[in-house]
């Protein structure tokens, strides 16, 4: 895989100083276009936290196709790490756009480690 990665100075769409953006390629591009739906794929990050903040997805003809914006996240009780609360995906080549929106996220709540076995994930 194919990867690089930068540090942007001034971003105002994002309203941050500083952000690092992490460019990666699909492996055999060609082969793994069709599979993924990108031909590439730029995820931003907030450089204090590293925290996702944007991700731009290109198509075959480097066309920024696809944009996810994560709008809100929660930290994870006890734990280092968040989920995100609140995200705007957007389609630039038809103008439409999704917001997925979770207002109550219990990030404390126990999971029995059976509830992943295949059996269970097969009812």
């Amino acid at each position: 895989m194919k990867m690089m990665l930068f540090l942007l100075s001034a971003v105002s769409v994002l309203s941050l100083q500083a952000m690092l953006a992490q460019q990666s390629d699909p492996v055999q591009l060609m082969d793994k276009a069709d599979e993924y739906g990108f031909s590439r794929k730029v995820t931003y990050l907030e450089t204090g936290s590293l925290k996702t903040k944007k991700i731009d997805f290109y198509n075959l003809d480097n066309e920024l196709f696809k944009t996810i914006e994560i709008v809100a996240t929660q930290p994870i009780a006890g734990k280092e790490g968040y989920v995100m609360t609140d995200m705007v995906a957007t389609n630039h080549l038809n103008g439409r756009s999704s917001r997925v929106k979770f207002d109550q996220v219990n990030t404390s709540a126990t999971i029995a480690d059976n509830t992943f076995s295949v059996e269970s994930l097969t009812r």
